[in-house]
């Protein structure tokens, strides 16, 4: 048997080790056996689910490719997907949350636009309203805009059809929003 071993992406000392949190085993959902070894490092990305009433959730078009994506990003070397989460949400739209605000989703392995692998940290907020959101604060200028989408009766053609993650939508997939 071939042992792999990935970067410790959650560390249950910090305090985030809550009840519906990744914890060091959830990393890879029994997908070990699936993974070949290599010399690059999992990359570990979160993203969050924005829901508003009414069956809508906050979108944004991406600056590179004018495709839909959801609020999310890397996560920095050491930091634990909730922290990433609620960092990228911030940056991305300017939301502030707290942990406990946050539902941890579950994750999914993907593969980057280079054929490695990657894990997908997905997070859902509940939002009261539709939030004013802003990217002003995005490090990385990644989205023209944020748009809430109803998405009450499925996602609509004109977003299925320019998605960002085509392939597999880990976030789509745990919100099981067909794409």
């Amino acid at each position: 048997m071939t042992h792999i071993t990935f970067p410790l992406l959650f560390d249950k000392s910090n305090g985030h080790a809550e009840k519906n949190q990744p914890t060091q085993e959830d990393q890879i959902p029994s997908a070990n056996k699936s993974l070949k070894k290599s010399k690059e490092p999992l990359r570990g990305v979160s993203v969050v689910a924005v829901m508003a009433p009414e069956g809508k959730l906050l979108m944004g078009k991406r600056n590179s490719d004018n495709r839909w994506t959801n609020p999310g990003g890397s996560l920095n070397e050491g930091e634990d997907p909730l922290d990433g989460a609620i960092r990228e949400l911030r940056e991305e739209t300017g939301i502030k949350v707290t942990p406990s605000k946050l539902k941890y989703l579950g994750s999914g392995k993907a593969k980057t636009k280079n054929g490695h692998d990657k894990i997908i940290y997905v997070y859902k907020y509940d939002g009261r309203r539709e939030f004013s959101v802003t990217h002003k604060h995005d490090p990385d200028d990644e989205v023209k805009g944020w748009k809430y989408i109803d998405i009450s009766k499925g996602l609509p053609k004109k977003v299925k059809k320019k998605l960002h993650s085509t392939k597999k939508n880990i976030l789509l997939d745990k919100l099981k929003i067909k794409y």
